[in-house]
């Protein structure tokens, strides 16, 4: 008995054809914006001082930490204000955020482009709804020149 005929073993596909040709390659979309530039950016060089800093008790709006920040801040930076480790709001020439910085005793508060050494940082536990206790620890973040 002859091999061909259905059930033989044959394999009975015929030769693979060429492959076609491959399609077109998709447009490329647009180039994303670029990032803004962050603090080290700026100029200068992050400060080491104002590290771990106790506070004075404060159980209102408008009071006095009676911490000062030691430096200017290189360029008219932003000063980034942490409490025991948490970002706090600095007001800029506003006494209606978490905290800010002056120069007349907390009657105004600087703008931050224009915070100089000297200057103290004032606290509003009633806004934040946080009482300022001896052991609260402040971090001011900024760059010098």
């Amino acid at each position: 008995m002859g091999m061909g005929g259905l059930g033989g073993g044959w394999n009975n596909s015929g030769a693979t054809g060429a492959t076609g040709a491959t399609g077109a390659t998709g447009v490329t979309g647009a180039t994303g914006a670029t990032g803004a530039t962050g603090a080290t950016g700026l100029g200068g060089t992050p400060t080491t001082s104002d590290k771990n800093r106790t506070s004075a008790a404060v159980v209102v709006d408008n009071g006095t930490t009676a911490l000062t920040i030691t430096s200017t801040p290189a360029n008219d930076g932003y000063v980034m204000i942490m409490l025991n480790g948490v970002q706090q709001v600095l007001g800029d020439a506003d006494k209606t955020k978490d905290c800010y910085f002056s120069v007349d005793g907390g009657v105004t508060a600087r703008a931050i482009s224009a915070i100089t050494a000297g200057d103290t940082l004032y606290w509003n536990a009633v806004i934040t709804g946080v009482n300022l206790a001896i052991t609260d620890i402040f971090d001011f973040d900024y760059n010098i020149p």
